[in-house]
């Protein structure tokens, strides 16, 4: 054979695996064909996309997906803008690689996203490039939005950015999503659980629901051991989950940067469900909130927007009397959160320091659960006033309505008590208090207008009662004299 021939012969297609490759002087035998073909791109032939942000290359990506799923090869979306007609399924689980290179924009709103159908696939590691909804221009901009202004159509949001169905010891990683109705979404199936699944994500953005869980199918498999991370979440929902046809149990989910809500019935954490036995031992941290409207929402953000953290379809101890946040009720048990303050909301850290009763951010009714508010024990300047007239109704009018902290200052107008035990009734409304779980409260006197009278102060929780109650009553143990008349105070600690 001539130079000129092998030359020829070289440069064929074929010609890669007519070279050897190897890292050492010792190796295994192998070609640079061979090597090439571990890794693959969509760009690579015989897939040919074009990754221009124009041309439709949905069926280069579907070919180089299938491949890499059937072969075992590493799938590589680095680089490239790539535009697709119709949603993207994975049927196995193969290594992805990506970085914040990597672009798809989806164009159908019927047919769009990355649908992960991963059965009982195990043991690879995706990370997914850019994903943007049919609702986002080609220039990966919200048409017509700028920030504090523009038309932008939140119901224009469609398709789920990552549906990840199945799969077994994963673990993921999402750049960045933009315009989507949901975010990233996990799924059981009747014929398979999804576990053992850590979810890493950067920005999800403009988003109905930010990240989520949930089943289609009556009867579906558990959703358990999901580790989730991401930094931020602007979404109506940030996070969603919906036991109503599977069991929610063991998930861990950490919002490092924080959430933010620009809509209206919006709900930091919402369950979409009504049976508390679907869903427990969940623990999710969200120490930054944001809620109304700031330097950067869409037009028509109100400004006086309230939310609340904890919030689904259930109705509590048979109150639905809130009418400041209409979404329903927290309905699951054993579950822990920890939030951190809203910002810009009427009420919250970033409009005001001084929450009030009838604006504050909601927890609503805690349950069977563990909830912590990050950086505060008591958020008022001034006492709670408690209220001598029972009713739910009291919270949101301003009077006995406690704040979100577990520890408050209240006061108590006195009238002048009788000896031997002449009592007066109090009450007060906290967010921690419902029918699900009796918790301890704490009373300790405040100052000397108790003590110098001699007088003693007990609290009770009486939420099995009535929804957020508790119960005060300040007694005149005393044989010998009458208390007088007065303003007294005390705090409430929620054990």
């Amino acid at each position: 054979m001539t130079c000129e021939e092998l030359a020829t012969q070289l440069a064929s297609p074929a010609g890669a695996g007519l070279s050897g490759f190897s890292h050492a002087s010792s190796y295994a035998a192998t070609t640079v064909g061979a090597k090439l073909k571990q890794r693959v791109s969509p760009r690579d032939a015989p897939f040919g996309a074009a990754g221009d942000n124009v041309t439709d290359d949905h069926a280069a990506l579907q070919a180089a997906i299938d491949h890499c799923v059937a072969t075992g090869s590493i799938l590589d979306l680095t680089g490239g803008a790539y535009v697709s007609g119709q949603q993207l399924v994975y049927t196995g689980a193969c290594d992805t690689l990506c970085d914040a290179t990597g672009r798809i924009r989806f164009t159908n709103p019927s047919s769009c996203g990355i649908l992960l159908d991963l059965g009982h696939a195990a043991l690879a590691e995706i990370r997914l490039p850019q994903l943007f909804s049919p609702a986002i221009a080609a220039d990966y901009s919200i048409p017509g939005y700028s920030a504090s202004g523009g038309p932008y159509d939140p119901n224009s949001r469609v398709g789920t950015a990552v549906h990840i169905k199945g799969g077994n010891r994963l673990h993921f990683h999402i750049h960045y999503v933009l315009g989507w109705a949901a975010g990233v979404r996990v799924e059981a199936t009747p014929d398979a659980v999804s576990a053992n699944i850590r979810i890493s994500a950067g920005v999800i953005d403009f988003c109905t629901r930010g990240f989520s869980i949930a089943a289609d199918q009556a009867g579906s498999n558990a959703v358990s051991e999901i580790e989730f991370h991401a930094n931020t979440i602007w979404a109506k929902y940030p996070i969603n989950l919906d036991p109503t046809n599977c069991i929610i149990t063991g998930v861990s989910i950490d919002i490092a940067g924080g959430t933010y809500i620009n809509e209206r019935d919006g709900c930091t954490i919402y369950q979409d469900c009504v049976d508390a036995s679907k869903m427990g031992n969940v623990l999710i941290r969200s120490p930054r909130n944001a809620s109304g409207w700031g330097a950067d929402s869409p037009a028509g953000t109100p400004t006086d927007l309230i939310n609340p953290f904890l919030g689904g379809r259930a109705s509590s101890n048979g109150h639905l009397s809130d009418g400041n946040a209409t979404v329903g009720y927290w309905n699951a048990n054993f579950c822990r959160f920890e939030l951190g303050p809203i910002m810009n909301a009427v009420g919250g850290a970033g409009a005001s320091g001084v929450p009030a009763a009838g604006n504050t951010i909601r927890i609503r009714d805690a349950g069977r659960n563990e909830v912590e508010m990050l950086f505060t024990r008591n958020v008022a300047v001034s006492a709670v006033a408690t209220t001598t007239t029972a009713g739910e109704v009291n919270y949101n009018g301003g009077v006995g309505g406690a704040q979100y902290a577990r520890q408050i200052l209240c006061s108590a107008a006195l009238p002048a008590l009788p000896p031997l035990n002449g009592s007066a009734l109090y009450y007060v409304y906290h967010q921690l208090i419902s029918a699900g779980m009796t918790k301890q409260i704490r009373v300790t006197p405040f100052g000397s207008s108790l003590s110098d009278q001699g007088l003693v102060v007990w609290a009770m929780d009486d939420g099995a009662v009535e929804n957020r109650r508790i119960k005060v009553q300040i007694v005149n143990p005393s044989s010998t004299r009458t208390a007088m008349a007065g303003i007294v105070y005390f705090w409430l600690e929620i054990g």
